[in-house]
């Protein structure tokens, strides 16, 4: 350790808030290069974080809004306001304030890192795992402080120029639905790039099974898939892909194979042995699924499933809420669309064979706002008569092969009527039915 002071230019912080108070233009650039902890001294984090509350309460940030959340810093508040150069030059101050920030977080996983190393309480892959996820914690900090996002009028349109040329010429921009979803793959347009996909089901009708029938599909036409499963290991899932090509799922869990599963396993290894295919059943946060998509670059993401997708808190609505805007962050900033299996909430006892809605999603509220597209898969259910309060009702025994495929949200495609499939459980595949 040094007596050194780490990386900071006080001026070029209070420059930046300066701006934001002196004008609000300067607001959402200064907003968004930095963030609270890129500040060094603490009264300017608390000043940038209520200029932004005033901001998200729809009102216009200045020195009068802000001090009434900040009495104690009045004074400083309102100097700050009066001596900033020059509010136009917000980018600047803010991108001296963010390479500041990056250089002593750099320094901080430093430390970080060599005092794992003098511990040595983990193994060694363990010890570089985490090593890993602090570096590419700072590499991503490093890129967001050296690239400018911002494009001009003129750039826009000529991307969505060249993007209607490639429509134009029948091109599939995005990726494409397997040809068992014909009817979907109309209503839905392509899986485009930095599209969040949301498919949700009840427990036990088939979202893992829909999940790795998607991801078979685009392999074999050549694509990279990121399979994330937070329910099943890596065996357990290729139990079910191998299944898919005729083999008995109960004897590849019992080892007791016959001819009809060892012709299985080769027509599988003959078939993905070009795949492009990657499992994870090690990822428990969004940051760990961004680390993978840093080193790995697939071309799609699927993740099984959402309620499952770790977070600091015990409220599950305020966990669901910040992971799908954190995976609409992740499509965003790698422009990878990602498909997100989701449960929906478990039926009254007799409401089984009801067909779900949007609202049934457990974190509806967040996932009918972030996601670009809603499936839910619903499937008919066997029913037997049973009195209840003094009347007879259909109860629910055991699910059928027949359901449904509902569009319940297309952010560019159409909803329509639900679309009838077939749920083949012993070939692992859903098909459209007509």
């Amino acid at each position: 350790m040094t007596d050194h002071l780490p990386p900071h230019d006080l001026e070029a912080e209070q420059s930046a808030l300066g701006a934001m108070l002196a004008s609000t233009q300067a607001v959402p650039v200064v907003a968004g290069m930095l963030r609270e902890d890129d500040f060094y001294r603490d009264s300017h984090r608390r000043i940038f974080a209520a200029v932004l509350k005033v901001q998200a309460s729809g009102a216009e940030p200045d020195t009068v809004s802000v001090s009434a959340l900040l009495p104690a810093d009045r004074e400083f508040i309102h100097t700050l306001a009066e001596c900033v150069p020059a509010a136009s030059n917000a980018a600047h101050y803010a991108a001296i304030v963010r390479d500041k920030s990056v250089l002593r977080a750099i320094i901080r996983t430093g430390h970080e890192i060599a005092e794992l190393g003098y511990q040595g309480k983990d193994s060694g892959h363990a010890l570089i795992d985490e090593c890993e996820t602090k570096m590419l914690g700072v590499l991503q900090r490093r890129r967001d402080a050296e690239t400018s996002h911002i494009i001009g009028s003129e750039e826009a349109f000529a991307i969505f120029g060249a993007d209607l040329d490639r429509r134009k010429r029948g091109e599939v921009v995005g990726l494409p639905w397997p040809a068992e979803w014909s009817t979907l793959g109309k209503r839905v347009g392509p899986l485009e790039p930095g599209s969040l996909t949301i498919v949700a089901a009840r427990p036990s009708t088939g979202k893992t099974l829909w999940g790795l029938q998607l991801m078979r599909s685009l392999c074999s036409r050549g694509h990279c898939v990121l399979f994330v499963s937070r329910e099943l290991t890596v065996t357990r899932l290729m139990r079910r892909q191998i299944s898919s090509f005729g083999a008995s799922l109960r004897n590849l869990q019992t080892g007791k194979l016959v001819d009809s599963d060892t012709r299985a396993l080769d027509k599988y290894l003959d078939t993905a042995r070009g795949w492009h295919a990657m499992y994870d059943d090690h990822a428990r946060t969004i940051a760990d699924i961004r680390r993978e998509v840093e080193i790995n670059k697939p071309e799609l993401v699927i993740i099984d499933y959402l309620q499952r997708l770790a977070y600091d808190t015990e409220k599950e609505y305020a966990a669901l809420t910040r992971i799908v805007n954190e995976l609409q962050d992740l499509t965003l900033a790698t422009n990878i669309p990602v498909v997100c299996l989701s449960q929906l909430s478990r039926p009254m006892k007799g409401t089984e064979t009801k067909a779900p809605t949007m609202s049934d999603v457990r974190g509806s509220g967040a996932v009918e706002e972030r996601a670009a597209n809603l499936i839910i898969l619903h499937r008919e259910w066997e029913t037997d008569k049973e009195e209840r309060y003094g009347k007879m009702v259909d109860v629910a025994k055991s699910p059928k092969e027949t359901g449904w495929m509902i569009c319940a949200k297309v952010a560019d495609g159409e909803t329509g009527k639900p679309i009838p499939a077939w749920f083949d459980g012993a070939r692992m595949r859903i098909t459209e039915r007509a």
